[in-house]
């Protein structure tokens, strides 16, 4: 009979510390739905103010002003826009360049389209540096889509793919892996990722 009362009395106790433990963090410790300055569930698609100021500081940047907020995918690229600078333009259906694409390519020509990254967007170098502009001028029976979008890891790709692909008819579809990408397809906080 001791034994049974003192494992009672244990377990009280344990569960008393407990639930003093939970409020004690839920009052003294939890901040404006952060503990230690780390996102809580449930997940929004905004989680945190420091994503809040990256997200607005895209909205913001003047220099760059190509990058907008996208629900689904974190951001994307507005379409018909330039950066002020003139080195990067996005046409009016998301693709780098100033070249528009007709709904169907032309009798004769393969459509490739290209999904990933900052490497497949072509983020150091202007519009007519990017591998897919160059393979146009060398081959002109191809036409070669840019959908890079910096920053993104291979899910996003693949996301922005599923959106924009069934419309496009291509040929041929390019999902680009780098293996910086695995970190990105993992974290659940972008912009921790990038500072």
């Amino acid at each position: 009979m001791k034994r049974s009362r003192r494992i009672l009395v244990l377990s009280l106790a344990t569960l008393l510390a407990l639930v003093l433990c939970d409020v004690g963090i839920s009052v003294f410790v939890i901040r404006d739905g952060l503990f230690l300055g780390q996102p809580l569930p449930p997940y929004g698609p905004i989680t945190h103010p420091r994503q809040e100021a990256w997200l607005q500081g895209i909205k913001n940047d003047k220099k760059n002003n190509i990058g907008r907020f996208d629900a689904e995918l974190g951001w994307s690229w507005k379409p018909s826009s330039a950066t002020e600078d003139g080195r990067f333009h996005i046409n009016s259906i998301g693709a780098r360049g100033t070249r528009e694409y007709p709904p169907a390519p032309p009798a004769g020509v393969t459509r490739i389209a290209s999904f990933g990254d900052s490497f497949t967007f072509g983020d150091e170098v202007p519009d007519e540096s990017t591998y897919q502009w160059i393979f146009e001028q060398d081959h002109p029976d191809y036409e070669a889509m840019n959908f890079g979008v910096s920053g993104y890891g291979t899910d996003q790709a693949l996301l922005r793919y599923r959106r924009l692909g069934p419309g496009l008819e291509a040929d041929v579809i390019c999902i680009g892996i780098l293996l910086e990408n695995i970190g990105r397809n993992v974290n659940r906080y972008r912009p921790l990722w990038s500072i």
